[in-house]
């Protein structure tokens, strides 16, 4: 029996087991392997999967084909920067500063401090009127988190450290005030088994963004940055510090350091922000950031840049920027080394975090003005200062 002979159905499930690299080897080197991959929807999902960095959920309600055609959708339009959709939300209560966004779940606190109001952002332009919830803690709230696709409870046991990841050093004349740092979606050990998506953004690939806030010690000005760094940098310099110390040394008295000359200019991007900017924290999902919100002064309109740190994406930009296919509207791929030099930093700050940036306008009525543009897996949020409204933007083709 040749292995053309197999049952189409079975060789794709034997396929299903091998590397990616290894199917598109096989289906390279035989026309016959080529059409039955190209033709398989879970083939193509999984190769579409790998290059926009998501995997599957485990909800039944969707097959490969609906997986591959709203992930083909959704990577199309944060490409193009186009929307198939705009909603506009009515915030009905006096929100405190508390609030959150996740997975198309947005939080906003109350005044009252004790009691959260939630609703479910729409992904299509036919989902019902959104309709907010309540709950009642009983409790003043300081602070809360979103576990959406997870329902459990995780115990964090804090241990010593055994690890110091150096920042870029602080001129003397400065003193660092505070850094935020967050990454969206975080690790989950049971996976998102309650999710009702077909995919969500693999947390071991999203975007780690962290905020830096100093003040010059002299003219008390304020300065903030703000730098990326893919959250699998991170976890490789912490394993590969774990190689190099033994375990008794690890919680011994000498803790392994790793100075920001050796992890940070080749893995992060640093861009200086202004403060105002810093307040929104849930501008990051998967691999994608919003920054720099202003207004175009020919048109008047509100634009917001859309950072993409996918090495798919930057490689694909870079194939269409090399093969004059770019036109003036097309996104630009920064692959060289960007240097900051500012009396924050006692030397040059250099990073070459390749990315690919974007610039998305939103048409609005006159009497609107965005204050914040928000950010989850496949939608945007902006946050106006007339009446406390929400616009939800979802991305698609």
């Amino acid at each position: 029996m040749q292995l053309l002979d197999i049952p189409d159905e079975i060789l794709l499930h034997i396929l299903s087991f091998l590397e990616l690299s290894d199917v598109a080897t096989l289906s390279a080197v035989h026309s016959g392997l080529h059409s039955i991959v190209k033709s398989s929807s879970s083939t193509q999902f999984r190769f579409a999967a790998s290059r926009a960095c998501v995997e599957p959920t485990a909800c039944r309600a969707y097959g490969a084909g609906d997986r591959l055609s709203a992930l083909l959708s959704l990577e199309d339009g944060w490409e193009k920067l186009q929307f198939n959709f705009r909603r506009s939300i009515p915030v009905l209560h006096k929100p405190s500063g508390l609030y959150d966004l996740t997975a198309g779940v947005w939080v906003l606190g109350d005044e009252d401090m004790q009691t959260l109001h939630v609703c479910n952002l729409p992904s299509s332009p036919n989902d019902k009127e959104i309709e907010w919830r309540k709950i009642t803690t009983g409790c003043h709230v300081v602070d809360f988190g979103l576990a959406i696709h997870e329902h459990d409870l995780i115990v964090i046991r804090p241990l010593k450290p055994f690890l110091y990841i150096g920042l870029p050093h602080l001129s003397p004349d400065y003193v660092l005030l505070s850094t935020q740092c967050r990454a969206e979606p975080n690790p989950s050990p049971s996976g998102t088994p309650h999710s009702h998506q077909p995919f969500h953004p693999k947390a071991e690939d999203s975007v780690v963004i962290f905020t830096l806030r100093g003040l010059d010690r002299l003219t008390m000005q304020l300065s903030a940055f703000t730098m990326f760094v893919h959250r699998r940098a991170l976890l490789d310099v912490i394993l590969q510090r774990r190689l190099d110390y033994a375990p008794d040394a690890i919680y011994a008295h000498r803790l392994a350091h790793v100075s920001w000359q050796i992890w940070g200019p080749g893995s992060t991007r640093l861009f200086e922000v202004p403060d105002s900017s810093t307040s929104w924290i849930t501008t990051t999902a998967g691999q994608r950031c919003v920054i720099g919100l202003t207004r175009d002064l020919e048109t008047g309109l509100q634009k917001v840049t859309v950072l993409d740190f996918n090495p798919h994406f930057v490689r694909k930009m870079l194939e269409r920027r090399f093969e004059e296919t770019a036109s003036s509207s097309s996104p630009t791929v920064v692959v060289e080394e960007s240097v900051i030099e500012h009396a924050m930093f006692d030397s040059p700050v250099k990073t070459s975090l390749p990315y690919v940036s974007g610039i998305l306008k939103f048409e609005t009525d006159a009497n609107i003005s965005f204050k914040a543009i928000l950010l989850d897996e496949e939608r945007l949020l902006g946050i106006t200062e007339v009446s406390l409204a929400v616009i939800v933007v979802k991305m698609a083709s």
